[in-house]
């Protein structure tokens, strides 16, 4: 499989966008950096991983 570089720093860009939104709080809105929508993060009060996800480009991660 080939990485698309493009994808990739789209990628890299939505997960610091959704990084920076709940740097202190555990729960946020953002704008999704690749295509504009509201975009939402969470971030586990046990461990401090984030999940986020984007309805209007289904950009999303899991930590």
């Amino acid at each position: 499989m080939e990485i698309d570089n493009k994808e990739l720093e789209e990628m890299l860009t939505f997960l610091n966008a959704a990084c920076d939104a709940v740097k202190d709080c555990h729960k946020a809105k953002f704008t999704c950096p690749i295509c504009g929508s509201t975009a939402h993060v969470v971030k586990s009060r046990y461990n401090g991983h984030r999940h986020a996800s984007c309805s209007g480009c289904d950009a999303n991660f899991i930590e």
